[in-house]
């Protein structure tokens, strides 16, 4: 209230969702969700880019991964990457995580020529400089799962080369352990 008292109004949003993940943490998609919608009223009202696109995309997710109500999360995803551009100052990982969400919903709903030009994407920003091994792994699982669905077994092998490749230069630890998962689902999918 203090941050709004202030007109500190996109610190305000971005608080309101980290409070929203902490409660996706706490698996409280209702609360989460609350977080999260008044998060992007605040961002919407006040011009606040970042936090309206942030707060699309927890909603969207938790319409995704929780309510399994693909339009829904869709029409979340997609308002998020429309406002996407009038973030300033933005880093690629808001661009990266919206588009992969986005890619997964039309995936899930086999779309795949809509999905292809986001994975390509997703594939470019995974491979810039810097980018994390445990980004490529979740990355590339999704490309090896659409080359798969496309049928070109080609790309899929190479794919899927860069995916184990990637997975080599993941740390220990709780990452590791996903990425394996992630490993695992796509050498299922590719033979």
């Amino acid at each position: 209230q203090l941050l709004g008292k202030l007109e500190c109004f996109a610190e305000q949003g971005a608080d309101m969702c980290l409070v929203g993940e902490c409660f996706v943490r706490l698996d409280d998609a209702q609360g989460a969700g609350t977080w999260y919608q008044k998060a992007r009223k605040l961002g919407e009202k006040h011009g606040c880019y970042a936090v309206e696109c942030s707060a699309s995309l927890g909603l969207g997710r938790i319409e995704f991964y929780i309510h399994n109500r693909m339009p829904e999360a869709e029409e979340l995803l997609r308002h998020a990457l429309s406002v996407l551009d009038f973030v300033e100052g933005q880093d690629e990982t808001l661009e990266r995580d919206i588009k992969h969400e986005l890619a997964k919903v039309l995936l899930q709903t086999d779309r795949y020529e809509e999905a292809g030009p986001l994975i390509q994407r997703l594939c470019e920003l995974a491979e810039r400089a810097g980018a994390d091994p445990f980004n490529m792994v979740v990355t590339l699982q999704l490309a090896v799962r659409f080359q798969v669905r496309m049928g070109d077994v080609e790309q899929a092998a190479k794919e899927m080369q860069a995916l184990e490749d990637a997975f080599t230069r993941v740390p220990e630890g709780v990452q590791k352990a996903s990425c394996k998962l992630l490993l695992e689902r796509a050498r299922s999918r590719f033979q």
